[in-house]
């Protein structure tokens, strides 16, 4: 039996309200147990900040992507014309691989599915919806 094992990480995008976010950013956790990692850098005078962790992000303890407070709170921190995109990268052996991108906007959410995008690529490619395209063992 094998585990999934992923790594999870952000873009770097800015802010409206540093103290907010130094708040939100106290409340992530991995569930690997190493922690989340924050960076920040200025660019063009902008201060930008970006986070990521081997595993699992999570906030206040539940997965950072079905945190509904956690979507609010960035959301009511994002300047208009910026996006938050979560990453997640997994795999459990080779079994299956996972890639996940969660995108926040201050008026707006969405996910793209990784699997998804190459069936819908195969299916455009060889112009045969039909087509089953197996990508999980």
């Amino acid at each position: 039996m094998s585990n999934y094992e992923c790594a999870s990480r952000t873009n770097y995008f800015s802010v409206t309200n540093e103290e907010a976010f130094e708040s939100i950013s106290g409340k992530l956790t991995s569930d690997d147990g190493n922690g989340v990692s924050v960076w920040s850098k200025t660019v063009n005078g902008v201060k930008k900040y970006a986070f990521g962790a081997y595993g699992e992000i999570r906030y206040d303890d539940i997965p950072l992507t079905d945190s509904e407070e956690f979507l609010s709170e960035m959301q009511a921190i994002l300047p208009d014309g910026e996006a938050v995109v979560i990453e997640e990268m997994g795999h459990e052996k080779l079994r299956y691989l996972s890639g996940v991108a969660y995108i926040i906007t201050k008026h707006d959410n969405d996910c793209i599915d990784f699997d998804t995008f190459i069936r819908k690529k195969v299916h455009d490619m060889t112009q045969n919806n039909a087509y089953e395209c197996e990508l999980d063992y």
